[in-house]
């Protein structure tokens, strides 16, 4: 059985489609088609990709994430019993101190540069009560994890921040 005919892998809102070479990936899922954050892995080539748009037309085209053995490495930040501002390389923000009052975390500026990546925010037994952990700037509005071991998705569409998965 070749990765192609593999069904996709889904997690939390991520999907990453399996192909055995760039000619499969890009005749079964093309760049024309797709949605912007969409991750593929060619095992021919060892690495994943995943579909960007162009800062200067918005046209979609795949571009590698990494070809290190298939590995895609991501920055996870612990965060104590404060506020959060998103940093350029924060993959993960994972709060991991029980919270003393409600915190913010802020999420830089939606790009078309940018569009496609995503953020996980994360209580690890952080959140208790009154003292939730508010996204703001999600959907227009603010996206609030209210459980002990509740997580937000969100992605960079090139115009706003989308939520993509909630737990």
């Amino acid at each position: 059985m070749t990765f192609a005919a593999q069904d996709p892998i889904a997690a939390s809102g991520l999907v990453i489609r399996y192909f055995d070479t760039i000619a499969l990936r890009d005749s079964g899922l093309p760049a024309s088609r797709g949605m912007a954050g969409t991750i593929a892995w060619v095992e021919e080539t060892q690495s994943y990709y995943a579909l960007r748009p162009s800062a200067s037309t918005g046209a979609l085209s795949w571009s590698l994430l990494s070809s290190a053995g298939g590995i895609v490495e991501s920055n996870v930040r612990v965060i104590g019993d404060v506020d959060a501002i998103v940093a350029a390389d924060d993959a993960t923000l994972s709060f991991q101190t029980a919270l003393t009052a409600p915190r913010t975390v802020t999420l830089p500026a939606a790009s078309p540069a940018t569009a496609g990546r995503t953020i996980v925010i994360k209580s690890v037994n952080a959140v208790n009560g009154a003292n939730t952990c508010a996204i703001a700037g999600v959907d227009g509005g603010v996206s609030t994890i209210s459980t002990a071991y509740g997580s937000r998705t969100v992605q960079d569409n090139g115009v706003s921040w989308s939520l993509i998965a909630s737990v």
